[in-house]
């Protein structure tokens, strides 16, 4: 397994911050390889509302995963884990009120299922692909100000 964790102070209060993490589908929006994230549970954002990402791993090879949320602070942490697709993974979202605005933190413990020697090639895209990702959020919600 595989870690990736990563923070970045975000220049928006907590609260927009986290409204706009806590909609998985807008994860398309700033996230490279992320091209479509629905919610296929029924009801509001919360532990166990599930989510159908489809990705593109390399290029022409998609990826569906299903995932769901396994705990729910608003205004403070999400956690995710996988229910089925190719990835075995845990993750979390956490944001921290700053003077300046919000800090978020990333962590994301990865597994291939099956293929746990292509996991170290799969850490380094995923990381090259969250650092631009994370720069495209930080820029998304600081222009929407």
């Amino acid at each position: 397994m595989r870690r990736f964790e990563k923070s970045i102070i975000i220049n928006r209060p907590i609260g927009t911050v986290f409204a706009y993490l806590s909609h998985f589908e807008n994860e398309s929006k700033w996230m490279p390889g992320v091209l479509q994230t629905t919610q296929i549970s029924e009801g509001s954002v919360g532990v166990g509302t599930r989510y159908l990402e489809v990705s593109s791993v390399l290029p022409l090879v998609r990826a569906k995963e299903v995932y769901e949320i396994t705990e729910y602070e608003s205004n403070k942490k999400i956690a995710f884990k996988s229910v089925s697709g190719p990835f075995n993974f845990t993750g979390s979202c956490r944001v921290e009120p700053l003077d300046t605005g919000t800090k978020f933190t990333y962590l994301l413990d990865l597994h291939i299922r099956g293929l746990s020697l292509l996991e170290p090639i799969a850490s380094r895209i995923f990381a090259s692909k969250a650092e631009t990702g994370f720069d495209r959020l930080k820029s998304l919600l600081e222009s929407s100000a």
